[in-house]
């Protein structure tokens, strides 16, 4: 059985060393960084330096060509480096007899080429491209909030504690703190979005902008108005919706042989009746009745239909029901 052991390294010779002969050769000795004594050899070929032990562990494999390579251990106990070398020389026996498991290449890609690689499975399965990209972005999001770069970095518990940080409201910003007006970059900044963002918050919520092109400016007002909307903090459907693109994506790696489990499939959301934060509604028989007329008036398409379609597709007793 291959056994770790401590390499020779070089390093600077610190100025409060002091200088004896230790089995015959000439060294220093000084404190190291746990407080212990350091014992340093004096090298001709490298003036100001000495040869210490590492603090470390190491190892030595033989890969399939049969040439050795030396590899880090990472750990100060002798103990624990010997279980981890016997466990990376079991693996490379299993890889060498094609026993290996699939996850292992995998783990060290990052988790956002992995992302990217599930945006195009998605698409290949037949997902809408709104779908694909609204879960690739919840999930981008959740990773980079929690840290995550690799997916041993996976941890349920860092996505519940991100997921409950989203809901949690900020203080709101005073308007009288805010200019006068803005433009779409500087709005987008404000409000920590993307750019592209802001027509759309604009619309959905029926908020004034003046002028048109890049000439589009943003009074206070507006602006006062979508910092309280996001100072208020997720609501649990959104979250809810962060969790079930974060638990796919998850599910598809492990379908995937990309990691052994999935870690996030024990997480439940929460109960989005509980935070409604827009109450929906049918229509009266007077606000349906002016639908079906605009939509009958209509001279654009919407989804392959024309005005009159859509009212015709409207009037159906299946739709009414």
């Amino acid at each position: 059985m291959a056994t770790p052991i401590r390499v020779w390294q070089y390093r600077d010779i610190p100025d409060d060393a002091k200088r004896f002969t230790h089995k015959g050769k000439a060294a220093v000795r000084f404190k190291g960084a746990d407080g212990k004594n350091v014992v340093g050899y004096l090298s001709d070929k490298r003036p100001g330096q000495c040869r210490v032990r590492s603090s470390t562990w190491h190892g030595w494999l033989r890969d399939a060509s049969g040439s050795r390579r030396r590899v880090s251990l990472g750990t100060t106990n002798k103990e624990a480096a010997q279980r981890k070398l016997s466990g990376l020389m079991a693996k490379q026996e299993a890889r060498q007899q094609g026993r290996h498991e699939p996850s292992e290449d995998h783990a060290a890609i990052p988790l956002a080429d992995h992302v990217e690689a599930w945006e195009r499975a998605l698409t290949a399965a037949g997902a809408t491209a709104k779908h694909v990209r609204q879960s690739a972005a919840c999930v981008r999001r959740i990773f980079d909030g929690c840290g995550f770069v690799f997916p041993a970095d996976l941890s349920a518990s860092r996505v519940l504690e991100f997921v409950a940080s989203l809901r949690t409201a900020s203080p709101v910003i005073d308007p009288a703190a805010l200019q006068e007006s803005y433009t779409r970059d500087e709005l987008a900044a404000l409000l920590g979005v993307e750019a592209s963002g802001v027509p759309s918050l604009i619309r959905r919520h029926g908020l004034k902008a003046d002028g048109n092109g890049k000439a589009r400016r943003f009074p206070r007002d507006t602006a006062a108005t979508l910092l309280q909307q996001r100072a208020a903090g997720c609501s649990v459907k959104t979250t809810n919706e962060y969790l079930t693109s974060a638990k796919g994506f998850a599910t598809w790696m492990v379908r995937d042989r990309r990691i052994l489990s999935n870690p996030f499939g024990h997480l439940r959301g929460g109960n989005a009746e509980a935070d409604r934060r827009r109450e929906r509604r049918f229509l009266s028989a007077d606000e349906a009745s002016k639908l079906i007329v605009a939509a009958s008036k209509s001279a654009g398409e919407f989804r392959g239909l024309g005005g009159p379609d859509r009212a015709m597709y409207t009037q159906r007793p299946s739709i009414r029901a």
